[in-house]
């Protein structure tokens, strides 16, 4: 990195070129595939079928997770990233998340914690062993991360692995032991109580999955995409439902599920909108409903979309 600094430090002239939108978009997605390839080939550690991916080096530039001799040392951050920017194969994704529940997953509270016992303190990472083990980034659940991490596996089509990422930090943060009015706070420590309760980026990630992921309700090229992957203990009886807002208007999301059917098996057979047949495109798991639709009906109206899976 300082070679790179010295390289660049008198070589900006001020002069510019112009380039092409073609060759901006193909340059970046090369140098995107080549990162995606890398981390995939390169930072994905195995041995005797278990798999993880490495999220750090130190300062010593030496890989902070994997297979040691005294241990397995692994971060959740690690994992999360390469899965939800798409550079995880689904077999590593698979391989991850079994990593991840064998070596991260708190015995005592249910939780999923932001790492391993990264070894002794050498000063070479950062402000993560500033603090005793299961504490805030060294070794807590970390909630920011716990979500993300269910995020990436809802998006990757891991429904059933997601939805017990769900259900371990809400079980957490709805346990009268945490200590804090119900809610989700920055981390639970090892003994289960809930810590910085409103310093947290983990609420807005948590609408955002329930909304986007769990519900499916999003957008697509400008046009409202229904792609629900809701479990069936998330249906109160053949019913689940969301009201939220797209394209400035008011929307209730009804989903039944009289079959109670699991999400890989959903067939969606018709789509109702204010009491009328929708017209929309249907297929088996989504519907796309085009804005032009929604934008028919008045700013102040709840529009009613109820879809039989």
């Amino acid at each position: 990195m300082d070679a790179y600094y010295q390289a660049i430090y008198y070589s900006f002239t001020g002069a510019r070129e112009a380039i092409s939108i073609e060759t901006l978009i193909r340059d970046l997605r090369d140098k995107g595939n080549w990162i995606l390839n890398h981390i995939r080939n390169e930072e994905f550690l195995e041995k005797d079928q278990e798999g993880f991916f490495n999220g750090y080096y130190n300062d010593d530039q030496l890989r902070v997770d994997g297979f040691h001799n005294d241990a397995v040392r692994i971060n959740l951050t690690g994992q999360v990233f390469p899965i939800m920017s798409g550079a995880a194969t689904q077999k590593q994704v698979t391989q991850v998340h079994a990593a991840v529940k064998k070596y991260l997953r708190d015995v005592s509270t249910g939780g999923y914690k932001l790492n391993t016992n990264l070894g002794p303190n050498k000063l070479n990472f950062g402000r993560g062993f500033a603090f005793k083990y299961g504490e805030k980034e060294n070794g807590a659940i970390f909630s920011h991360m716990v979500v993300m991490y269910m995020n990436a596996l809802y998006k990757s089509g891991f429904i059933s692995e997601a939805y017990e990422v769900f259900t371990s930090i809400y079980d957490l943060a709805t346990n009268r032991t945490n200590e804090i009015y119900p809610g989700i706070p920055e981390y639970f420590n090892l003994e289960g109580k809930g810590l910085y309760h409103y310093l947290t980026g983990s609420a807005s990630w948590l609408f955002l999955t329930t909304v986007t992921e769990i519900y499916g309700v999003k957008g697509e090229y400008g046009d409202l995409l229904l792609q629900p992957k809701l479990v069936p203990d998330q249906f109160d009886g053949d019913k689940s439902s969301i009201k939220t807002t797209f394209a400035g208007r008011l929307l209730e999301v009804i989903y039944l599920n009289p079959m109670k059917k699991a999400p890989e098996h959903f067939e969606i057979s018709s789509v109702m909108m204010n009491g009328n047949t929708c017209a929309c495109h249907i297929s088996s798991k989504s519907v796309i409903v085009k804005r032009s639709v929604l934008e028919q009906f008045s700013s102040d109206e709840t529009i009613r979309i109820e879809v039989v899976l």
